[in-house]
Formats: C-alpha cells, structure tokens, sequence
C-alpha cells in the first residue's frame, strides 16, 4: 500500500510570555506510520502535540491532508483527528460505557450500531469488563483505556486517514497493558493506514514499536529518523545524560537499551 502524508509542519513556533518555547519544522506524518515524539522533561513534546490539537494557537500552519488544519470544520475534523490526553478529569458520576459512548457525537450510527462498536472499543483497549463501573472510581491506567476507546470511536467513521495523537498513553499502565495498548495502536497502522504521534518515554517501546521518532530537546528537533538510528548510545547520552548499553534480542529480533 502507497503511503499518503497526513500531516505536514513547514515551520512551527509556539511562543510564552514572549517566550519562544518550540520551534520546529519539517515534520511529516504519513499514512501507516507509528510516530514517536521523545525527548526529556521540558523539551517541548506536550507543546507540539497541543499545537497540533488545536489546544494552543502557534505561529506558523498545519497542513491536514493537505489542507491548513484551522480551515477544517469543528464536526470534520473530530472525525480524523484524536487526541489521548495524558489524565482526563470528568468528576460526573457516568460509567465507563457512557464515558466511551461521548465518542459518538460525530458519528452517523443508529441505537443498534452505536452499541455493537461501543462495545468492539471497549473489549479492543481492554475495558468492557469496567463497563458498569463509575469512571471517577477507576484507576488511572482504567481510565486511560476508556479514554483511549472513547477516541477509537470517535475516528471510526473518518473518510480519510485519521490521525491520532497519543500522550503517555501507556504511563498509567501494568507491564501488560503498555505492550496490549502498542500492538493495538501498532496494528492500526498496519491494517488501516492510522497515521500517530505519540509521546514516549520508554526509549525500548520506541525501538520495538515505532516507524520514526522526532527527538526533541530544548524546544527544538535534535534528531529525527529510524528509532534505531536515533537511539544510539552516543545520542542518549547526549540528549539524556545516561549512556545504555545496547543489545538484540532474538524474538523478536530487535534493539534493546539497559
């Protein structure tokens, strides 16, 4: 399958206080791609991913298909554009079906078919089993599942590659449940041409599941390419301060840092 850019980033700037605080340029999502955004605390990940959303309003365009992404239609865009925030407060009493079924509101699905991909969501991120419970009694990694279902659902309709924006998605997680939730994401991918951003901070999920990775740093892209490439020993100690050792595991075959 072709791949098709998604998103474009020409030149970027987010700005503080009159304080210039990311300034990147040339970053391409494409179709089919596992994108990671790593870097230490303060390089600027969460600013970038908040510019892309919509959160923030930076200097600089956002190309969406094409498209300067401040011209997409409130309604559209919430049909190919998904953000996995890092914590979501909602102190409502809903269950975490009602929670999940907030999804729907782009949507064109009757009762019946609501239900049945309520339902498909929730049992693909591991959550079905809550879907009773209140969301506010849940754990943080419960939480993160509903949300992370919740906007499954909502991106099910999109016409065109969708793009999902992912922040520490697994940083509420067990040990299970961060590889459950990156082989989900990975498959999307694989199988329906998903385009994903998302902030890591495990370098070794990097290496195992991510296509590329824009290494950030002060607010700027230190380094960018093939995770394996990226993530030498001379480049995380550089950026990081910590030199690992590097080794290759067997099955499957792949890089690892310790």
């Amino acid at each position: 399958m072709m791949k098709q850019t998604i998103l474009t980033i020409p030149s970027l700037k987010c700005l503080a206080k009159n304080k210039t605080i990311l300034s990147v340029s040339d970053i391409t999502i494409k179709t089919g791609e596992l994108s990671a955004i790593i870097g230490p605390n303060g390089a600027g990940k969460s600013t970038l991913l908040k510019a892309v959303s919509g959160d923030t309003r930076p200097e600089g365009q956002i190309f969406f298909h094409g498209r300067d992404l401040k011209t997409w239609p409130a309604y559209e865009r919430a049909r190919h554009l998904g953000v996995l925030p890092q914590s979501s407060a909602i102190s409502f009493p809903f269950s975490a079906h009602e929670v999940v079924a907030l999804g729907l509101t782009p949507l064109s699905l009757s009762a019946r078919e609501a239900a049945r991909s309520i339902k498909a969501h929730m049992e693909d991120t591991g959550c079905w089993q809550l879907s009773e419970k209140p969301y506010p009694m849940l754990s943080g990694g419960e939480k993160q599942r509903v949300q992370l279902a919740r906007v499954l659902l909502q991106l099910s309709q999109a016409q065109e590659p969708p793009l999902l924006l992912l922040d520490e998605p697994t940083s509420a997680q067990d040990l299970g449940q961060q590889h459950s939730i990156l082989k989900l994401v990975k498959a999307l991918c694989d199988d329906r041409g998903y385009g994903v951003m998302a902030i890591l901070h495990d370098l070794n999920q990097v290496l195992r599941y991510c296509d590329y990775c824009y290494v950030l740093g002060d607010g700027t892209i230190q380094l960018k390419g093939n995770p394996s490439e990226c993530l030498s020993p001379s480049n995380v100690e550089a950026i990081w301060g910590y030199r690992p050792d590097l080794f290759f595991t067997t099955a499957p075959s792949t890089a690892a840092l310790i």
